[in-house]
């Protein structure tokens, strides 16, 4: 064989390819058989793995309160850890920020309702995003 199966894969000398990929992308490799006889064949195969649902937690935030320590951590599960998570769209409540490793904290500085999304990336390039809306209560 030459070439590379995704990570998680083998193949077997009867010609089985078994497992589990714990890696997405493309992937070419060809696989050369020889019969009883000593002759030899040879083909080049493409697999390509597609990305994990990604799903991030929780799917409510607690409110917040205008001057009162606020955390709280968005974890993410189905893909291959380690997890990043940024912002991608809208904006945090004045006062709040986002972690790369997801916990959302600090103090809310005005009240309001406040909707953004978040996105964890695995350590793959694989990607999944919820979004959120946050109320910050006046003090």
């Amino acid at each position: 064989m030459s070439g590379s199966l995704p990570p998680g894969l083998t193949l077997s000398s009867s010609g089985v390819l078994s497992g589990t990929p714990t890696s997405s992308g493309t992937f070419t490799f060809a696989i050369q058989a020889t019969d009883r006889n000593g002759c030899t064949g040879t083909r080049s195969y493409g697999l390509t793995v597609a990305c994990a649902t990604i799903s991030l937690s929780p799917s409510t935030l607690p409110d917040g309160t205008v001057g009162r320590s606020y955390s709280k951590t968005i974890s993410a599960g189905g893909g291959s850890s380690p997890y990043s998570f940024i912002v991608i769209s809208g904006s945090l409540p004045p006062g709040l920020t986002l972690s790369s490793s997801g916990t959302l904290s600090g103090t809310p500085t005005s009240s309001g309702t406040s909707t953004f999304a978040i996105q964890a990336t695995d350590r793959n390039g694989c990607t999944g995003t919820r979004s959120y809306s946050l109320l910050v209560k006046p003090h």
